[in-house]
């Protein structure tokens, strides 16, 4: 099929950018890369009057790697972030999620900022956003804000960007040198949608003890979501087996998924148990190593 009749816009400088969007409130999007807008734009599930092209906005392909702090700009690939090297020396898992990201010729066009900003419940990288505890840039014509990602993500395909705002930015927070990483998805192929997908993280100590905990769930609702608030049963020791028995079942109990053509809402509870059980014994894993003499 073929998206219906559009205006297309190719800014220079993000002022210009942003003067198309203000002109055209409410008509126009943003086009960062295309992977995710255009496929639904040709079936016309979309159907803005004008997008606004930011591929040639300079200050956004950038990848920024600070003390405590990564900061990658909009425009970044999905590639890019797969094959960076100060990335898989600082924060590698997010090297290893890039790469169950479609296929090689998506990773090459599409963007960490169009991803997000397109929020699609079966894609990565919203789910990694919230696990970490990530921010977004939002740059308007009032200015920039930040988003924590919490707040940025609201529903299907809906966040917190007004129409007149571009994402311009992201900032990871780096946790420690004691944290390590474990994402597993579903998919019925490699480079399919993923049925459900999790991110967990653990604060790792010396002795081998599990200091602090993030897990964040992605498909399992219109949004990912952190279902378990309390991990204390889970930390100051290297959790048992019965104690990751637990958790997945208090993941699988407080999640609230919905049932599509590709898996029913009890079939995600049980993916998103099984992911729990596996994502925490590879960290329960890694903290044994680290506490051995």
């Amino acid at each position: 099929m073929r998206p219906a009749a559009f205006d297309y816009l190719v800014p220079t400088s993000l002022d210009e950018a942003l003067a198309m969007l203000s002109e055209r409130t409410g008509e126009a999007r943003v086009l960062s890369g295309g992977q995710s807008l255009v496929p639904i734009m040709n079936l016309r599930l979309a159907q803005p009057e004008t997008l606004v092209d930011i591929g040639r906005i300079p200050g956004l392909n950038s990848i920024e790697i600070e003390q405590n702090n990564i900061r990658i700009g909009a425009m970044v690939t999905h590639a890019q972030i797969e094959h960076s090297a100060p990335l898989r020396q600082t924060l590698p898992i997010l090297p290893s999620i890039a790469r169950h990201i479609a296929h090689p010729t998506i990773r090459n066009r599409g963007t960490f900022g169009g991803s997000l900003a397109h929020a699609d419940p079966a894609s990565e990288w919203p789910c990694m956003l919230l696990a970490m505890g990530g921010t977004v840039t939002a740059t308007g014509p009032n200015g920039k804000r930040r988003i924590e990602a919490r707040e940025f993500f609201q529903s299907v395909l809906t966040t917190a960007l007004d129409d007149n705002e571009i994402l311009t930015a992201i900032d990871l927070p780096l946790h420690g040198p004691g944290w390590h990483w474990s994402f597993y998805e579903v998919a019925r192929q490699p480079g399919a949608f993923g049925l459900v997908l999790l991110l967990a993280g653990a604060d790792i100590a010396p002795d081998g003890s599990i200091r602090d905990l993030r897990l964040a769930v992605g498909r399992c609702g219109p949004c990912p979501v952190t279902p378990v608030a309390d991990w204390s049963f889970l930390t100051g020791t290297r959790p048992s087996k019965a104690a990751i028995v637990r958790a997945a079942k208090q993941v699988m109990q407080t999640i609230e998924p919905s049932g599509d053509a590709h898996a029913n809402a009890d079939d995600r509870r049980q993916m998103a148990a099984t992911l729990t059980t596996r994502a925490l014994t590879e960290l329960v894993g890694v903290a044994t190593e680290v506490g051995e003499p």
